[in-house]
């Protein structure tokens, strides 16, 4: 998801990728308020993460991140409540971001959008979308979408609906 590059590793580039993405949807120039609160919060999450798996896994300091350990960082630091604060600030501003018609909502063109911004297969959208929107009305709120967010995050069930979020991955 993040792996915007598609190397298999997380590096700063991945992060840039996604902003520039998210920058370009709402046209958002590089020196605008916008761009830099995201290239801000992302390059907080890069650099946070980067000295976290130096300090927490003792592991030296590289210009890329393994799925390994990016697995092993977010197993340790999932239950800080920094952490969670940072993850749900980023939430915040991609939907705020996606939310292309400012409704305050989602809608599925929107939601397709979500997906190719973060490399998810558009193919699973729609079944996606359906989970969500659970009150069938055609638009994904904040009340539907953060709380599956968090599951997503944080829960160990398997089978819990957050996990559907993303698509079957």
């Amino acid at each position: 998801m993040y792996d915007a590059c598609n190397s298999g590793f997380l590096k700063f580039a991945d992060y840039e990728k996604i902003v520039a993405r998210l920058a370009n949807l709402r046209g958002f120039k590089i020196d605008s308020n916008e761009y830099q609160l995201m290239i801000e919060k992302y390059g907080f999450q890069w650099i946070k993460m980067r000295g976290d798996i130096q300090e927490i896994l003792q592991k030296q300091q590289e210009p890329v991140v393994s799925l390994e350990d990016w697995l092993a960082y977010h197993e340790i630091v999932s239950q800080n409540s920094d952490h969670q604060k940072m993850i749900s600030s980023l939430d915040e501003l991609v939907f705020d971001t996606v939310d292309v018609d400012r409704s305050n909502n989602l809608d599925l063109s929107e939601w397709k959008i979500f997906f190719s911004i973060f490399n998810i297969p558009v193919v699973y959208a729609d079944e996606s979308f359906q989970q969500i929107d659970r009150n069938g009305d055609g638009s994904i709120t904040r009340e539907e979408l953060f709380p599956l967010l968090e599951e997503f995050y944080y829960s160990e069930d398997e089978n819990a609906a957050g996990n559907k979020v993303f698509g079957p991955i």
